[in-house]
């Protein structure tokens, strides 16, 4: 580095450290990308052009420190009027963002850089993170606090129950999401037609007067197979679908996009249970129809679709089945409970609630999931 580089880097890092509004930081920062800009047609190198991208971001988080500190984290600077006539002080005022020239996006994307730790920071500035992994690591910080706020806060003797114990209940309907051989998961199993028909033989004796499980594409034909001839007190009744018109890629270039996911529905032999949507059940995605539409749940949503499980369905497809095949107070199973999305709809809806969930984390999970985006939240 030239000594005339020196001087220039100290003065500039001496005007940042001097700045204390936030139109002088924008302006630094301005200054910042021009002069990568320019360093970039000079060829200057990319120790000059690391420092301008470096500094640029130093000043947006000292824009983001003041926004921050003000009485209103959009507004600006406080400052003071005087009116000439009288010499009387008037009371502080905020300009607005639009009168600072910054838009609500741009005091966001600041204010997320004020609030990132010295560490995440230094992460973003030498390319080990972005700011969309910044934000996705807040949203799911502040997830898990309100959901293990929640859990904390429950009730003795809650409407469900989500255990380790893998014991077949007597229940009014089943509405599970098995393991089913598709993703690149330690809890896929091994052998799975010995997998689904040891899981099926089992609760065919929970006397329930519908089964209704997610399942695939790539195992549609065989799946079907296995579940006729395990439940023997059911039959099948209906092919359902789950369409969801997101994020998902083709497992391969030769065959079409998936967009949909089977989920068979079995009814118990000599069962009278109707499919009813009555009156105010009726509406926002709660109906007798066939097919449900919702998005694949992602990091980006907020809630109970804010994905934390690899398999992790929409609580609203949940929500769906299980106003459609149970009435108030009836008692839910599933034996794969994973996020606990079937017990955060059966919760919402005024259903009991069963799990079972054997990895210690996802138990973990979703007993918080529930009592966060349950019951309270219906």
């Amino acid at each position: 580095m030239s000594e005339t580089s020196l001087v220039i880097f100290t003065r500039a890092s001496q005007m940042l450290a001097e700045a204390d509004t936030i139109q002088k930081t924008k302006e630094l920062k301005s200054l910042a990308l021009t002069a990568l800009e320019w360093a970039k047609r000079k060829k200057m190198g990319k120790e000059a052009e690391q420092y301008c991208r470096s500094y640029a971001l130093d000043a947006e988080r000292k824009m983001g420190e003041i926004l921050a500190a003000t009485e209103r984290a959009k507004g600006g600077q406080p400052h003071q009027k005087t009116r000439k006539s009288t010499g009387d002080i008037v009371l502080p005022v905020e300009p607005t963002l639009a009168a600072l020239g910054m838009s609500k996006r741009e005091s966001a994307e600041a204010q997320l850089l004020a609030h990132a730790s010295e560490k995440t920071f230094l992460d973003l500035k030498t390319g080990l993170t972005t700011r969309k992994q910044i934000k996705k690591a807040i949203r799911l910080k502040k997830a898990k606090a309100k959901e293990k706020a929640a859990l904390a806060a429950l009730p003795e003797s809650p409407e469900w129950l989500v255990t380790d114990r893998e014991e077949v209940v007597p229940c009014a309907a089943l509405i599970t999401d098995p393991p089913y051989g598709i993703l690149d998961q330690p809890w896929e199993p091994d052998a799975l037609e010995i997998f689904t028909r040891t899981w099926l033989k089992r609760w065919n004796g929970c006397n329930a007067d519908v089964i209704l499980s997610f399942w695939s594409q790539r195992h549609l034909f065989s799946g079907r197979v296995w579940f006729d001839e395990m439940l023997t007190n059911y039959e099948f009744q209906q092919l359902l679908v789950w369409h969801y018109p997101n994020n998902k890629s083709p497992q391969s270039r030769i065959m079409f996009k998936q967009t949909w996911e089977p989920i068979f529905f079995y009814r118990r032999k000599a069962s009278s249970r109707r499919i009813l949507c009555a009156g105010s059940t009726w509406g926002d995605g709660l109906n007798d129809f066939d097919c449900h539409i919702a998005a694949v749940p992602q990091t980006n949503f907020k809630d109970a679709d804010m994905k934390q499980h690899p398999a992790q369905k929409p609580v609203s497809v949940m929500r769906w089945l299980v106003n459609a095949t149970t009435e108030i107070g009836e008692l839910v199973c599933d034996p794969f409970c994973g996020s606990g999305a079937t017990g955060i709809a059966a919760s919402q809806l005024k259903r009991q609630f069963h799990g079972i969930e054997t990895d210690k984390n996802f138990l973990k999970l979703s007993r918080e999931r529930i009592a966060a985006y349950g019951l309270s939240a219906s």
